[in-house]
């Protein structure tokens, strides 16, 4: 654990004769800790240091630990890097963690990025926490007073578009059920909630009825 602090402060300093002289004579293992050194090279928006480690350990998994590298090359706005990383590994899930990659660009005020990404975005219909999400990029846009990227989501989110990805999730939440061997349990619920309610209706209609008297 002290070897990576002191190889990322090396980066985090820019000091790349020392950082490549360190890994030499330490024989660093780059694919430890899921590649945890390259992936903080390009948190930290250090190309030419992920590029070193590539180059002499080209088995890094470019896209470890949930698209790290690629998530954090996106919020950074740093299309090179980002280009860079799909010219290694191109099987990307842009939908990774509520469109994280996307949302990171919006979040730092990366417009451009933010449109390139837009279209490899499955038109969001993978966004679980919808209302969340949307709003908290509603909220960057506004915070930066950048009236493209706020034109740019407006675009997106939509009614209609939230009515479609209403549809779409419960379609997904149906097959998940499905899956699980949940879905009659499910069904089994609703009808026992109906007979609840028109119980609990029809006892209502009957109190108002036999109070609906009048008295001369």
């Amino acid at each position: 654990m002290e070897d990576i602090q002191f190889l990322a402060d090396l980066i985090r300093n820019d000091k790349y004769g020392e950082f490549t002289q360190q890994c030499h004579s330490m024989n660093y293992d780059f694919t430890s800790r899921q590649c945890c050194l390259f992936r903080t090279a390009c948190v930290m928006n250090k190309l030419v240091f992920a590029q070193y480690m590539y180059d002499v350990c080209p088995v890094i998994k470019v896209h470890a630990h949930g698209y790290e590298a690629f998530r954090y090359a996106c919020g950074n706005g740093n299309m090179e890097m980002v280009q860079w990383l799909l010219s290694i590994d191109p099987n990307v899930d842009y939908s990774y963690n509520d469109y994280e990659a996307f949302r990171y660009a919006v979040h730092h005020n990366h417009y451009q990025m933010a449109v390139w990404l837009k279209q490899y975005c499955s038109d969001f219909m993978q966004l679980n926490d919808y209302y969340f999400h949307v709003d908290k990029m509603q909220e960057s846009a506004d915070r930066h007073k950048n009236m493209e990227m706020k034109q740019l989501l407006e675009s997106i989110f939509t009614e209609s578009h939230y009515h479609r990805w209403n549809t779409h999730y419960i379609e997904r939440k149906m097959q998940k059920m499905k899956r699980d061997g949940t879905y009659k349990q499910h069904i089994v619920r609703q009808e026992q909630t109906k007979m609840l309610h028109a119980d609990l209706e029809s006892r209502s209609t009957n109190q108002v009825k036999s109070s609906s008297f009048v008295i001369f």
